[in-house]
């Protein structure tokens, strides 16, 4: 058998680690210390923390793998195949839908990525009513192709572009803001693809500011006091970021990362250190940087 297999042990990671002395505990206690900040536990939770703490366990059924022509035999463990919450089974998804993005669903054009976000003081609206973050993806894709549209003269064209929503930052704190994986310019009916010229994107926050207020106050999330006093910030807190240059057209490595980074996981094995004796999980927001931050569990 090849060398190179290592088995997997999920609960001796450090995820694996801080939920198996953090989980019972954390449900225990979830309705009077968490519930009335982040709403009802979602039912589907239970399953997935089984499933993740099941991934890898031979005891959880496994396949014995022998050489036809060594006879030496290795047995495999049965994976969650979860998204999100397992870092492994996730980041096995991540690699495989990024390459089908970049070679079958992008067209050979420019593309950038778009990073759509709002304020800290509206991001606590979502947190309870994970529903309403569709307002979040409707406004941003609106936006980011009427802007297309003005800039080019193109009322007819139409944007390329894979939308995924997070609901994380660096530091695992809840902050729903939306990244775009877009062709850089227009396909018009003709077949045609019009680039965008190198500019600011300030108009666009601007636009993508209006457009998202007016929305909650629609849904009445937002009172017309709260819409008008937003509004006459002069620092928003939204933002639209599109890089410093779009990756070429037949750069294929460059839409593929592109596409891994929107699809990636909440946190990253590489980032988390567990501190057993003090029952503290250390949270680095890059994997070899120094500034680091504590979470205590209990």
């Amino acid at each position: 058998m090849p060398a190179i297999y290592h088995p997997r042990r999920p609960r001796a990671s450090p995820l694996g680690q801080i939920v198996t002395a953090a989980w019972d505990t954390f449900v225990a206690t979830y309705e009077k210390v968490h519930r009335a900040a982040m709403g009802p536990l979602r039912a589907n939770a239970f399953a997935v923390v089984l499933n993740f703490l099941r991934c890898g366990d031979l005891a959880s059924g496994f396949l014995r793998l022998r050489c036809p022509d060594c006879g030496e035999e290795q047995l495999l463990a049965f994976t969650c195949k979860g998204r999100h919450f397992c870092p492994a089974c996730h980041q096995r998804r991540v690699r495989q839908t990024a390459a089908w993005i970049a070679t079958s669903v992008c067209h050979e054009v420019p593309h950038r990525q778009f990073v759509f976000t709002i304020p800290r003081v509206l991001r606590g609206i979502f947190r309870k009513r994970r529903d309403l973050l569709h307002l979040l993806f409707q406004t941003a894709t609106e936006t980011l192709r009427d802007s297309f549209r003005a800039r080019l003269d193109l009322p007819d064209g139409r944007i390329g572009a894979i939308a995924a929503v997070h609901t994380f930052g660096d530091f695992l704190f809840f902050h729903p803001h939306l990244h775009l994986l877009a062709a850089d310019g227009l396909f018009t009916p003709d077949g045609r693809f019009h680039c965008m010229p190198a500019e600011s994107y300030a108009p666009m926050a601007e636009l993508f500011r209006h457009r998202f207020l007016h929305a909650l106050r629609e849904a009445k999330l937002i009172s017309t006091g709260k819409l008008a006093d937003l509004l006459s910030w002069q620092h928003s807190g939204f933002n639209v970021d599109g890089g410093k240059r779009p990756v070429p057209a037949h750069h294929t490595d460059g839409r593929k990362r592109l596409a891994q980074y929107i699809l990636r996981a909440p946190f990253s094995l590489q980032k988390i250190t567990w501190k057993p004796e003090t029952q503290t999980v250390i949270y680095r927001s890059k994997p070899h940087h120094t500034t680091k931050r504590n979470f205590q569990i209990f």
